[in-house]
């Protein structure tokens, strides 16, 4: 992903997506609360069951994860100031600090992809269509392919926008992020979609998506409306 001398903030980037495809969500989440808070205006987290409590926050729903759950918390919202310059400077802090959390939850999103990506990858490989391995069709190769394509822009758009906060491509890196996820599912087929490990994956990936959303999106407590 990185190409040059990495900022610390690229490093962590890095470091998320990296702890997200090798050891999944709750040990992604919980490296991502010890990095930074949850910012104030923030209106949903996700957080490991392990972790404490958000201040003011109330739960809405628990989601079982990979060696643990997920609880979705819905946080009181802030209230705005008066427009006095102290609180000007604190409004812009909160701009940088909801920055922050939000290009590391995509960095997070990114490896869950990646994740599942190889879950589909695995069970594919032992699935048999006549002789030939289901995984080598070429339609299932250019599915992978287009994944692995995604994933990659993705992270370079991720990048860009942790080096220039440049909001266009972090819309773009969420956007390819969710396309990769769609193309493992279709992968996965029906299995992918019942209660099962990787249905819940691609959840957790989606809800992290909409909990750091701008606009027009639904909510985390919505999401089964």
């Amino acid at each position: 992903m990185i190409r040059h001398s990495e900022s610390p903030d690229e490093s962590a980037a890095v470091q998320l997506s990296h702890t997200a495809r090798q050891k999944g969500s709750i040990a992604a989440l919980a490296e991502l609360s010890r990095q930074v808070a949850p910012p104030r205006g923030q209106r949903y987290v996700l957080l490991p069951h392990s972790e404490a409590a958000p201040a003011g926050g109330h739960q809405v729903e628990a989601l079982d994860a990979e060696d643990g759950q997920i609880v979705v918390w819905a946080l009181a919202p802030t209230q705005s100031g008066s427009g006095s310059e102290a609180e000007a400077g604190a409004e812009s802090g909160e701009v940088r600090s909801r920055r922050e959390w939000r290009w590391r939850v995509h960095a997070v999103r990114l490896g869950l992809s990646q994740r599942l990506l190889a879950v589909a990858v695995d069970h594919l490989k032992g699935r048999r269509i006549g002789k030939v391995p289901t995984i080598n069709l070429p339609a299932v190769r250019l599915i992978v392919a287009d994944a692995d394509l995604l994933h990659q822009t993705a992270a370079i758009s991720l990048e860009r926008h942790v080096r220039d906060a440049d909001e266009a491509s972090l819309r773009t890196a969420a956007a390819e992020i969710d396309d990769a996820v769609l193309a493992a599912m279709s992968m996965l087929g029906a299995t992918g979609y019942v209660d099962a490990a990787p249905g819940r994956l691609a959840r957790i990936v989606d809800l992290l998506g909409q909990s750091v959303a701008t606009v027009n999106e639904k909510s985390p407590e919505r999401c089964n409306a």
